[in-house]
C-alpha cells in the first residue's frame, strides 16, 4: 500500500491561550482532495510529518494505521472516543508479544474481541460510585457536554518510547464515518521523541485514572459480593507478577524502565 500521507504538506499547530498546542480542526482547505491522492500514486516524496484531510473515497487511512500497527514490535497506544474500528481492531485481538492499550469512552460491541488477548489492556471512562471500596467518596462528572462525558481525543502511538516514534492525531475518530464522510484532519508526526513523549504521559495519565475506576465498576457489577477493599502490601509480594516471564506486567516494567 503507498503511504497516503505523501505530498500533503504538514500545516503548524494552533497555540492556544493557556500556552499548550491543539491541533487546528479547519485551518486551512486543500484545492482539490484528488490531487492529494493522485499525488500519491505518482510517487511523489513521502514526507516524516504530514497533514490528511478528509472525506476521501475509501478507507485507506484506516488500513494505513492498521499495518502500521500490525509491525510494531513494541507498543500500540488508542484513544478511541466512539468505539474501535474493525480494521483496528482485527489488529489488537490478534495474538502478539507486545503490549497494546486502549482508552475508550463507553464499551462498544466489539469490547469482548479486544480482550481477546491479554497483552491488550482496556480502560473505559467511568467514576467512583463511592460504595466499593472503603473510604472513596463518590465522584461525579461536571455534566457540561451530556454526549462526551470522559474522553473525546483523537490519537494513536506507534513505539512512542522508539527512536523512530509514531504520532497520529488530529480530529478524525478513526472511524468510517471521520474518513469517509466528515470534514476532518489527521496529522501524521514521525520521529519527534519529544512529541511523543507529551502525547505519552497525557496518554498514560488518563489511561490510569480511568483504568482502576473502570475495574472497580466492573467488579461491582459482576462480582458485587466479592468486591472489597484491598490495601497495599506490607513485603515485596506485589512484585511477583511483574517477574513473571511473558506477563503483560513483565511486559510493562519492561518497556517503560528500558
Amino acid at each position: 500500500m503507498s503511504d497516503i500521507s505523501c505530498a500533503i504538506p504538514l500545516l503548524p499547530p494552533a497555540i492556544s491561550t493557556t500556552g499548550g498546542v491543539e491541533p487546528r480542526s479547519h485551518c486551512c482547505q486543500v484545492a482539490s482532495l484528488d490531487w492529494a491522492a493522485n499525488a500519491c500514486t505518482k510517487g511523489f516524496t513521502t514526507q516524516r510529518n504530514n497533514v490528511n484531510f478528509s472525506p476521501r473515497r475509501s478507507l485507506a487511512a484506516l488500513e494505513w494505521c492498521a499495518d502500521h500497527m500490525e509491525v510494531t514490535h513494541t507498543a500500540v497506544f488508542l484513544t478511541a472516543a466512539f468505539g474501535v474500528n474493525d480494521l483496528l481492531a482485527t489488529v489488537l485481538s490478534a495474538d502478539k508479544d507486545y503490549l497494546r492499550y486502549v482508552l475508550l469512552k463507553k464499551e462498544g460491541g466489539n469490547i469482548e474481541t479486544l480482550r481477546r488477548d491479554p497483552d491488550t489492556r482496556i480502560a473505559v471512562g467511568a467514576v467512583k460510585k463511592g460504595d466499593t471500596f472503603d473510604r472513596f467518596l463518590q465522584e461525579k462528572t461536571t455534566n457540561l457536554n451530556t454526549h462526551v462525558r470522559y474522553i473525546h481525543t483523537k490519537y494513536m502511538l506507534i513505539d512512542p518510547l522508539s527512536d523512530d516514534p509514531l504520532v497520529i492525531t488530529g480530529s478524525a475518530n478513526f472511524s468510517d464515518a471521520s474518513t469517509k464522510n466528515n470534514d476532518e484532519n489527521m496529522l501524521v508526526i514521525r520521529g519527534d521523541r519529544r512529541v511523543a513523549n507529551i502525547y505519552l504521559g497525557e496518554f498514560m495519565r488518563l489511561f490510569n485514572h480511568y483504568y482502576s475506576r473502570y475495574v472497580t465498576t466492573m467488579q461491582a457489577i459482576e462480582q458485587p459480593k466479592e468486591a472489597k477493599a484491598v490495601y497495599l502490601k506490607p513485603d515485596d509480594s506485589w512484585l511477583t507478577g511483574y517477574y513473571e516471564p511473558g506477563s503483560p506486567k513483565q511486559k510493562e516494567r519492561l518497556y517503560f524502565v528500558s
